[in-house]
């Protein structure tokens, strides 16, 4: 019979082999939980709860930049925890030594990587049993890319939010239940509320009755179909102001395909809405001011399609009906006109090709063209800012008849002055003959070359005819000369002239006839005047003609004067000035134009053929000069006569 002891020792001996068991299993445990946080792609730290590392997964090392857990057992862990996080982990690994089973935490720190660099971690903390021992277990989630994309989303909604607030359109988004959710600055400004005012209240608070209704229709139907909606309207705010707008509606979906929500843009359209209007007004009022033009036009855009004309333009080059039309290329009107034989002769590709070149480079031009009807048109054409270009056609048939007429009755005119001319040019010698054979015997008479002829009437008549013939030659000279320069048949006979000399000489010749009319001639010139090229004897022309008529219309007591100056830049000048009776400024071109006088009672008074200014103007002109003459009535007449620098002789002894 067994005994109690032999009892007790099987019971005992019961318990241990159950205890060996039990620590055996959870040996067996602890290696496979060993190995299962080991090899865990979570890096896991286990200290003990007084302090001291036990356990560090190659996760965690990896997490951390590290080569090996022995680098970071005996680191101390303010070095592992970014320094603005150090206070939040003590705190939380305090508070895991109390922890009773099950109790877990959470929260993110940053740890300072090997590298220096920082790593966002998600960190779990509990306390486990470890080898029979109370330790604290922190599991660690690595936190970068869900940073990196809380980052991007949030950069994603700052640039998304720039992006509509900045906007001009009106953009706002709504439940489906209409209220607002969001609204942006143009929508606060446009409708002068706030967002925070706004949110979670549907615009009827802030629209009108009629837009209300029709907002709400609108919310319903995008809601019901899922249908964009698109429309314009026109809404009138709360200080009476209308406006035209655009909006688009459109339904917002959740990742599940559901309509949560309506968005918006609105966009006032206002500008363009009256633009659009004036634009149209614009359009008809250009098109009745082409309509009632004179000149044909047509405007071809940078594409050379046809964007205006009018029926001018269409009926002078007899388009068939029907045919020009808006957007018309350029080209189809070139080659229609080649095919109908308006360009003449040729190759009709060839023509329409080089056109539609020219009309690309839409240059300023202008050219006439005569069809086979013998009606000439003129085309002008003018480049417009941006491309394209203008053109405009006139029919010049009866101006280029008239012009031609024109230009043939000139010619016969100028033919006819030409043979006048000519015929006075050779007339010269029969002309002069005898004249001087009146000035000749009449000086005979006049100094009774033969003996006394008897009574003193004889030589009064004697010296009537010689002033007679003094004067008709006079006058005969002027025309000849005159008729010989339109002739082309005087030469000028050029050298070095002393001009005091010829001054000295001419005022000579004058200066009895200024004494008898009580004339006070006056002379202006240096004495180092440099000598002139010219011909001598049409300058002593010139200037007596010019004191001549000085003298002549300066009335007793009066002054006449000749001044003489040379200059580089302005060449060899004399100026006659009288103070005379003067001119009128709007008769001076008929003084200088021949056989032309101002005054008939003048020519009366004062003898001539008004050809003393032509005729030295023309003398002047043909040493390359000019004359100007200045008057004014009552004040005096002032005659300059310019030659040119290439005319003053620097160096006598070589000329010019």
């Amino acid at each position: 019979m067994r005994t109690i002891d032999d009892l007790r020792g099987q019971i005992s001996s019961h318990v241990d082999d159950k205890e060996r068991q039990v620590q055996q299993a959870l040996r067996e445990s602890e290696k496979r939980y060993r190995g299962l946080i080991q090899n865990s792609g979570l890096g896991i730290l286990l200290t003990r709860v007084g302090g001291g590392r036990l356990f560090i997964n190659n996760a965690l090392v990896r997490l951390l930049g590290y080569e090996s857990p022995e680098e970071l057992y005996d680191m101390p862990s303010y070095q592992l925890v970014a320094p603005h996080d150090r206070e939040k982990a003590a705190r939380y690994l305090k508070a895991a030594s109390g922890f009773i089973a099950e109790t877990v935490e959470q929260y993110e720190c940053d740890f300072v990587r090997k590298d220096g660099s920082i790593l966002p971690l998600h960190v779990i903390i509990r306390k486990i049993l470890w080898d029979g021992e109370d330790v604290i277990q922190r599991t660690f989630v690595d936190l970068s890319e869900r940073r990196q994309a809380e980052r991007a989303r949030h950069q994603s909604e700052e640039m998304l939010g720039a992006i509509i607030d900045h906007s001009p359109s009106l953009i706002y988004l709504k439940d489906i239940d209409s209220r607002i959710l969001l609204i942006n600055k143009a929508y606060e400004k446009h409708y002068d509320i706030v967002q925070e005012d706004a949110r979670g209240h549907q615009e009827s608070q802030w629209l009108g009755q009629e837009d209300i209704e029709s907002l709400k229709e609108s919310d319903q139907t995008i809601i019901f179909s899922g249908v964009p909606l698109e429309r314009e309207f026109e809404h009138t705010n709360s200080n009476g102001s209308t406006y035209f707008m655009q909006s688009v509606k459109f339904p917002v979906r959740d990742a599940a395909g559901d309509i949560v929500g309506i968005g918006g843009i609105t966009t006032d359209v206002t500008e363009r809405k009256r633009a659009e209007q004036t634009l149209v007004q614009n359009s008809a009022l250009l098109q009745t001011t082409l309509d009632h033009m004179a000149e044909g036009i047509s405007v071809y855009d940078s594409s050379l399609n046809l964007i205006a004309y009018n029926q001018i333009f269409v009926d002078l080059y007899k388009f068939s009906p029907g045919f020009v039309r808006l957007g018309l290329p350029y080209e189809k009107i070139a080659r229609h006109l080649a095919e109908t034989g308006y360009y003449g002769a040729g190759d009709v590709e060839e023509q329409v090709r080089e056109r539609v070149e020219r009309a690309q480079l839409a240059t300023r031009r202008q050219f006439e063209r005569t069809g086979e009807d013998g009606k000439t048109i003129a085309v002008w054409r003018n480049p417009l800012p941006g491309g394209g270009f203008v053109n405009t056609y006139t029919d010049v048939s009866d101006r280029r008849q008239a012009e031609e007429e024109l230009r043939h009755s000139k010619e016969q005119a100028e033919l006819a002055n030409r043979t006048k001319s000519e015929f006075l040019a050779n007339m010269s010698h029969e002309l002069r003959t005898p004249l001087n054979a009146i000035i000749g015997f009449s000086d005979m008479i006049e100094g009774q070359t033969h003996g006394p002829v008897g009574s003193l009437k004889y030589i009064e008549y004697g010296k009537d005819i010689n002033r007679s013939g003094l004067h008709l030659l006079e006058l005969i000279n002027d025309i000849l000369d005159l008729s010989k320069i339109e002739a082309g048949k005087i030469d000028l006979y050029e050298d070095t002239i002393d001009v005091f000399k010829l001054v000295k000489s001419c005022l000579g010749l004058v200066r009895e006839r200024a004494k008898t009319g009580g004339i006070d001639l006056k002379l202006d010139m240096a004495d180092d005047l440099a000598p002139l090229f010219v011909d001598e004897r049409r300058v002593k022309q010139i200037l007596i003609n010019l004191l001549s008529n000085a003298i002549k219309f300066t009335p007793a007591g009066g002054e006449v004067g000749i001044g003489i100056w040379s200059r580089p830049d302005t060449g060899y000048v004399f100026q006659v000035s009288d103070t005379g009776i003067g001119i009128a400024p709007d008769a001076i071109t008929l003084a200088l134009t021949p056989f032309k006088q101002i005054d008939g009672a003048l020519n009366r008074k004062f003898e001539g053929t008004g050809l003393g200014l032509p005729l030295t103007k023309s003398l002047v002109e043909m040493h390359g000069g000019s004359l100007t003459l200045k008057s004014a009535i009552g004040i005096g007449t002032t005659v300059t006569a310019c030659f040119p620098v290439e005319r003053i002789v620097l160096d006598a002894a070589t000329g010019t």
